[in-house]
């Protein structure tokens, strides 16, 4: 088993995600971070480039369709973008958050309709931390959806 130059091991598929990484950071983030940052901007350009890189599915199983990365994996990649551009970084996190959920509930006809679009890279999705009162504790939450005919009203 390899080591990168921290002394961590790391699995030759973990090195070729960070390898990844490091060209898009370099070569795609860093030349636009400041400007995303001066002018608030959310990184657009920048999560397109990470979806046709096949990042934005990396932590997805093999069994249903993604590359099947590690969360070591994810966090080698994390890293690499962070040294390029911190918001896109950030805004892959929270993405990747509530990828990590995603997964690993659906099962069936509904990993083609929920996560087959992000593994395809039309799709980009978050996870809600921030109602009033819950802090970082997540199962603290009292926002609820209802039904409004083909819509969902959320409260």
């Amino acid at each position: 088993m390899p080591l990168n130059l921290k002394g961590i091991a790391i699995e030759k598929e973990e090195a070729d995600w960070k390898r990844v990484a490091h060209r898009l950071s370099n070569e795609v983030l860093a030349p636009s971070a400041a400007r995303i940052d001066r002018e608030a901007l959310f990184p657009t350009e920048n999560i397109k480039a990470l979806g046709e890189a096949g990042l934005m599915a990396l932590t997805v199983s093999k069994e249903k369709g993604g590359p099947g990365g590690t969360v070591k994996s994810l966090a080698l990649v994390i890293e690499e973008l962070a040294q390029g551009c911190a918001s896109t970084a950030m805004c892959y996190t929270m993405h990747m958050s509530g990828l990590l959920v995603i997964a690993s509930l659906v099962e069936g006809r509904q990993i083609e309709t929920f996560l087959q679009p992000v593994i395809d890279g039309e799709c980009l999705n978050s996870f809600a931390m921030s109602e009033p009162g819950s802090g970082n504790r997540l199962w603290h939450m009292d926002s609820y959806a209802k039904r409004d005919g083909d819509d969902y009203i959320i409260d």
